[in-house]
């Protein structure tokens, strides 16, 4: 079976084939291919969110099977565009902005790495600004340093929350596209020189809004989570967001508050990449 990227790699070929010699066509060819994969990915979709529901559930009962941990599993909906792994070469190969693609499954996704970082920088800041202690090297050694090295792992031991990739599974009710087209318009391209100023759109894909993703990850616990809860439990602040039964529960609480107020992939600070939980 040709997949979508081998499909728009042909495609490309072809284009850049008639077009090479052609500024005018060469920029004609760029927009008739984003405007393809966009297309054959909306056309698709269906089959899209049916392998990629199935994988999960699978990947679900090899996670209970080959492991005795908790399981979190959040359903989130997109209620911003959504960027992710732009050197992906699905889309950098027109125009230098790509978007996080699984060539197995043929579907846009999330990748782990990615929520792993955004989920340990949002874990980080709500430990400092939410436990009762003050920052300093002391504190950083005995109190922070054991919770981050324990979740996360360190250059000696590996994390015990384990992250999974994230994959659509559904729209939510009233959207109809998966992805749709950005643009960004570079204005300084060649010179910083104001007459010589060269406003060049750059189109590109992301993910649309509505568009519903599962991400799934594993608390491997062991015994030195209880540890690790008694340092939380003796410096935490009352009703702060690690006032909770376990550690599972915080993990889900800044789970949660990371997809909601901080975003995943790239433009967060433009307000990309924000969820909403279901």
């Amino acid at each position: 079976m040709v997949n979508l990227f081998e499909r728009i790699i042909n495609k490309c070929l072809i284009h850049y084939y008639r077009e090479r010699n052609n500024a005018d066509g060469y920029k004609r060819a760029k927009q008739a291919i984003i405007n393809f994969i966009a297309d054959e990915i909306n056309k698709n979709i269906n089959a899209i969110f049916s392998r990629t529901s199935e994988y999960l559930c699978t990947l679900v009962d090899l996670i209970k099977e080959k492991y005795s941990g908790s399981i979190i599993d959040i359903n989130a909906v997109t209620v911003s565009r959504l960027l992710v792994e732009t050197s992906s070469p699905i889309g950098w190969l027109i125009d230098e902005i790509g978007i996080a693609w699984d060539r197995i499954l043929d579907s846009p996704y999330i990748p782990a790495s990615s929520i792993k970082g955004a989920f340990r920088a949002a874990f980080s800041t709500y430990l400092i600004s939410e436990m009762d202690v003050e920052l300093n090297d002391r504190n950083i050694e005995d109190v922070f340093n054991p919770i981050i090295e324990y979740i996360f792992g360190s250059t000696k031991s590996r994390g015990h929350l384990i992250f999974f990739d994230a994959y659509p599974i559904g729209l939510s009710d009233g959207y109809k596209n998966m992805v749709e087209l950005d643009v960004i318009t570079p204005v300084y391209v060649e010179s910083i020189e104001e007459h010589l100023a060269s406003p060049t759109p750059v189109i590109f894909l992301v993910v649309s809004p509505g568009v519903i993703f599962r991400f799934l990850s594993l608390l491997d616990s062991s015994e030195e989570e209880n540890k690790v809860m008694e340092i939380i439990d003796k410096y935490k602040n009352p009703s702060s967001i690690f006032d909770k039964r376990s550690l599972k529960d915080i993990i889900e609480a800044i789970f949660e508050k990371m997809l909601t107020e901080w975003g995943i992939g790239s433009k967060t600070s433009s307000g990309y990449g924000l969820f909403k939980v279901r």
